[in-house]
């Protein structure tokens, strides 16, 4: 079996590919590359070693986000320049062009299926799939589904969804299967003792181990998660804020990936509050440390950011991005709290009472993070990939 997925452009567009992807290059039914002409984009050394990922194959956007994480993880792919929807003249040239390009590369390719990740990097390619009579899966992680998914969910044979109420929001329902999220392989829990610093705090010069958080373990942890390019509202809640969480000090540490906008500002206020303990990091690929480090997630709602969450059971405090496509992320931050797994707290709610809340009757109370944790767990979906692969048998 080979397989094409189609989108991109954020983590949240491409994580379930990759996710997804791995379960594939594990299983019995992707074959091995039979010679270059199926070896789209893979490097000559790839080929060499008989890159057993060779089978599947992504079509991409031009955004330098996927070629980095596509090359990180090493898949094969291919870009399609696929246009965002416009009023330019310009629009149809380029959709023209993307069209023929994911033509190309699946008159290649050959593909058995073609799998959708949802969002204007796909359109391209499925609509190609749709119009060789390719099968095509599509993958939904949100409530409300994107407009791709909506609209080829008439020609898919199965809608793979995170959310059962995805369903209705589809062209044909009768396409959506509950299968969950597939969440990347390396997301998994840690042992704490591989994560924070022994003994604590190190003696001067003594270097921090790869993957250790030195912060003080004895301490309830706060993370606070703002994705690759940060969040903007949270981390101003914190900065308005830190006065208050300098008078946790003694119970709480913060775990804070800010982004590279807000670093600097973020940098010198956590430097001021003596005492207190706190990494803080514009980024980092390594979400498991994080993660294990962490008793309670402060964090936006994106479908792939729950998806993680839940497989781990950890609790959460979301702030859905007002400013996502049909508000999206509200509702899927609401089926969360509904499931008891945290809270929802609107952007423009915000404030310290908020902060206050969060740290006395969620981190600190520990019947209440306990309690969150175990749904949290029962709304995950840690064998979503495997039931998707199923669907394709």
């Amino acid at each position: 079996m080979k397989i094409v997925i189609a989108g991109g452009g954020t983590g949240g567009h491409l994580f379930p590919g990759i996710a997804l992807a791995q379960s594939l290059s594990r299983h019995s039914a992707i074959r091995p590359p039979q010679g270059d002409s199926l070896l789209i984009g893979c490097p000559r050394n790839e080929v060499e070693r008989g890159n057993p990922q060779s089978a599947i194959l992504f079509l991409c956007t031009d955004r330098p986000f996927d070629a980095k994480q596509l090359a990180r993880y090493r898949f094969d792919y291919k870009i399609v320049s696929s246009p965002r929807l416009s009023l330019s003249p310009l629009f149809i040239f380029k959709l023209i062009k993307s069209i023929n390009t994911a033509c190309r590369v699946i008159s290649k390719f050959n593909p058995d299926y073609v799998i959708g990740l949802g969002g204007y990097g796909s359109f391209s390619t499925l609509l190609v799939a749709k119009m060789r009579g390719i099968p095509i899966v599509l993958l939904e992680q949100n409530v409300l589904p994107g407009k791709v998914t909506r609209r080829f969910s008439a020609w898919a044979r199965y809608v793979a969804c995170q959310w059962k109420g995805s369903a209705r929001h589809l062209a044909n329902p009768l396409r959506a299967r509950l299968t969950g999220s597939p969440v990347r392989e390396e997301i998994k829990r840690l042992p704490r003792n591989e994560i924070f610093p022994s003994p604590f705090p190190l003696p001067q010069g003594e270097r921090v181990r790869e993957r250790v958080i030195p912060i003080d373990p004895s301490k309830k942890v706060l993370a606070i998660i703002g994705g690759s390019q940060g969040a903007e509202a949270i981390n101003r809640f914190i900065l308005d804020n830190i006065e208050l969480v300098k008078s946790y000090k003694d119970r709480i540490a913060l775990i804070h990936l800010c982004g590279e906008k807000d670093y600097p500002a973020l940098k010198e206020a956590y430097g001021k509050v003596e005492g207190l303990s706190y990494h803080l990091s514009p980024f980092t690929d390594d979400m498991s440390t994080v993660y294990s480090a962490a008793d309670l997630v402060l964090a936006r709602s994106g479908g792939i950011t729950i998806a993680e969450l839940t497989a781990l059971g950890l609790p959460a405090v979301l702030v859905p991005f007002p400013y996502a496509a049909e508000n999206h992320q509200y509702y899927n931050a609401l089926e969360v709290a509904r499931g008891g797994a945290g809270l929802v707290i609107e952007q423009k709610d915000l404030s310290s009472d908020k902060l206050k809340h969060i740290i006395e009757k969620v981190l600190l109370d520990e019947p209440t993070l306990s309690k969150m944790a175990e749904k949290s767990k029962a709304l995950g979906a840690p064998d979503s990939a495997q039931k998707i692969i199923a669907l394709m048998k």
